[in-house]
């Protein structure tokens, strides 16, 4: 894996902010670009087979960046059993989550849900490292968790509470993969006091599409999964491996090296934002009155819950 400094950071470039809040917004839209692209390909594409073909190309391409720059970082037995442990939770169990509740459900539903991670992130690490909780806290806290209920709410009701009817089983997946994310996140966090963010990401990225290429083998018909796949269902995961995996967090770790952590989560604001946008392109759908609301709701949950 590329190797790096403990942060793989560098000094701010104080007279070009311009060019660095451009590459915090540019990560955020290829990231917003997966709900569109993936409920796409989720057309005739088995979930699972997805995912792994998506990081099966970002393997690949970690692989040609490490060939690139003859920079391979070594890892002991315990390093990788920790890289295992983060690729398990980021790239296996969130992927699966996430693109069978995105094959279940909506874009829409998935941009408002997983746009809540950052308060999720925050109650759990409140909990596990038993932090003091402020008054701001607790409250976007609560818009988090209003933003999913608007959300999921009106389809459990719609489905009697039956958890196998409308949108409700992809929306509660939503939710876990949020969590699963949080988790995700926390691990990454306590990781990166030893490791760089590149050898981090690179080991886990590389192990995560090892565990996910047997599990699309037990569950769907490979051949018949690459036989089905349209132009389209190409460049769709080619864009989803290269661009929203590895061009993506090149272009969030510079903006975060140049302005901090803290300004740069502001731009997670504008995944929402952006794929409500992309959506609307894609399918020709207006987000109702609810989601919106929603939307609001986790955006102002999650500045709160940032500014404490």
């Amino acid at each position: 894996m590329t190797g790096g400094n403990a942060r793989d950071a560098s000094p701010a470039a104080p007279g070009a902010p311009l060019a660095t809040y451009a590459r915090l917004a540019l990560a955020t839209l290829l990231w917003a670009g997966v709900f569109v692209a993936g409920k796409i390909s989720l057309e005739v594409l088995d979930p699972v087979f997805l995912a792994a073909a998506r990081f099966a190309v970002g393997a690949v391409a970690v692989g040609v960046v490490v060939a690139a720059t003859r920079r391979f970082a070594r890892a002991s037995g315990a390093d990788l059993v920790l890289f295992a442990g983060i690729g398990f939770l980021g790239v296996f169990a969130y992927n699966i989550l996430f693109t069978i509740a995105l094959d279940l459900s909506t874009p829409l539903h998935g941009l408002v849900i997983i746009a809540t991670t950052p308060a999720w992130t925050a109650a759990l690490s409140f909990a596990l490292l038993r932090l003091p909780v402020r008054r701001g806290h607790a409250l976007g806290f609560a818009c988090a968790f209003a933003a999913v209920l608007v959300v999921v709410g009106p389809e459990a009701r719609e489905a009697g509470w039956r958890f196998a009817a409308g949108t409700l089983p992809g929306d509660l997946l939503f939710v876990a993969a949020a969590i699963v994310w949080a988790l995700y996140t926390i691990a990454v966090k306590r990781a990166l006091a030893r490791h760089a963010a590149s050898v981090l990401t690179g080991w886990s990225l590389v192990l995560g599409a090892l565990m996910l290429a047997p599990a699309a083998a037990i569950v769907s018909d490979v051949p018949g999964e690459i036989a089905a796949m349209r132009p389209f269902d190409v460049a769709a995961v080619l864009y989803m491996g290269v661009l929203a995996t590895l061009v993506a967090f090149w272009l969030w770790s510079r903006g975060v090296a140049a302005v901090g952590p803290a300004r740069a989560a502001v731009f997670l604001n504008l995944v929402p934002i952006w794929g409500a946008g992309l959506t609307a392109i894609a399918f020709a759908t207006v987000p109702s009155p609810a989601i919106l609301a929603a939307m609001g709701l986790a955006l102002v949950g999650v500045v709160l819950v940032q500014r404490g």
